[in-house]
């Protein structure tokens, strides 16, 4: 596929998480890495640096946190297993970044599932105290683990495989489609009010 199209369909895709994902008024996207790429950028331990597609806020109760948002506008599962593999190592990157103190959040937004073999690995449930959750947990940090020694980017540090289950509980793991898209989205102005009021019950 030529660049400029491959280019312009991941612009599209961009928008269009960034627009779903401000409607749910728990996120609020306010850079993307066509317009401010300072702001998505993060640094690995080798020097070399890496773009997310959008950052902004995510409110989870309590102060706003940071999230840094990764999407795929593919059709099919295509090459979105090795790209996700290379997402959480820089997952686990920008929290090194960012400091742990951060509680930066990753959020993966696909139009389509992939890697349905390890689909339940991908991101951890909510609850990790049951024996279940605690499984989930585990199985998901070793892919991190894995990721991160794979990509050749962790210079001359060591890998700390707790920061890798911190980094895997802050995964999100979003598939759209059109309809959700077309019928389950807020107005901006509403969802701007909600926000706020969440922003407000955050400062008590």
């Amino acid at each position: 596929m030529a660049a400029e199209p491959t280019q312009e369909k991941g612009r599209d895709g961009a928008l269009r998480a960034k627009r779903w994902l401000d409607a749910t008024t728990r996120v609020r996207i306010s850079w993307d890495a066509y317009h401010s790429p300072a702001q998505v950028r993060i640094k690995r331990p080798d020097g070399t640096t890496q773009l997310y597609d959008l950052a902004g806020e995510f409110y989870l109760g309590g102060p706003p946190k940071p999230v840094l948002v990764e999407s795929k506008n593919y059709a099919g599962a295509a090459d979105q297993a090795p790209k996700y593999r290379e997402y959480l190592a820089d997952c686990y990157f920008a929290t090194l970044d960012k400091g742990d103190d951060a509680e930066t959040q990753f959020i993966w937004v696909t139009w389509h599932p992939f890697d349905q073999g390890r689909w339940p690995h991908l991101c951890v449930p909510l609850d990790t105290t049951t024996v279940d959750g605690r499984a989930a947990l585990e199985a998901t940090a070793a892919l991190i683990e894995e990721a991160v020694t794979a990509s050749g980017h962790l210079g001359s540090t060591s890998l700390d495989k707790a920061l890798c289950q911190v980094v895997a509980q802050r995964l999100w793991l979003v598939v759209l489609s059109e309809r959700q898209e077309r019928y389950m989205t807020l107005d901006e102005n509403v969802a701007a009010q909600v926000r706020e009021r969440l922003l407000a019950e955050a400062r008590l």
